[in-house]
C-alpha cells in the first residue's frame, strides 16, 4: 500500500488518533511533513530518517513521530496499523510529559 502525507487516509488517522488521547484545548501545532535524508534533521531527538514525520506540539511539549515511508516506496503498514502505532506512543508520550505526568489515557472513539 502507498500512501502518503497528503492521502485522507493519513490524514484521517492522524487526527483521529490525536484526538482520542489528547484533550480539548491541548494540542497546538500539527505538521505532517515529508523528511529527505539529505537535509538537515528538525526534530528534537536529531533523527535524520526519510520518510513522513509527524510534528506535534501540545501544552508546549514536543512530540515527534516517524509514520510512514517516504511517497513512493512501499509503506510497511497499514493506515489502521500506523494509527494504533501512533496511539500507543502518544499515550506514552503524555503519561510522561509535563502535562500528563503519570495519566495513562484510554483512547476516547472519535465519531
Amino acid at each position: 500500500m502507498d500512501w502518503g502525507p497528503t492521502d485522507p487516509r493519513l490524514r484521517r488517522a492522524v487526527l483521529e488518533a490525536i484526538e482520542s488521547i489528547l484533550e480539548p484545548g491541548e494540542l497546538q501545532e500539527l505538521t505532517v511533513d515529508v523528511r529527505d535524508p539529505g537535509l538537515p534533521a528538525w526534530n528534537e531527538a536529531g533523527d535524520a530518517s526519510s520518510g513522513t514525520w509527524l510534528h506535534v506540539v501540545a501544552a508546549d511539549e514536543v512530540f515527534d513521530f516517524w509514520l510512514d515511508t517516504p511517497p513512493g516506496t512501499p509503506s510497511l503498514e497499514t493506515v489502521d496499523e500506523m494509527k494504533d502505532r501512533l496511539v500507543s506512543q502518544i499515550q506514552d508520550w503524555v503519561a510522561e510529559s509535563r502535562f500528563g505526568w503519570g495519566q495513562l489515557r484510554n483512547p476516547r472513539t472519535t465519531d
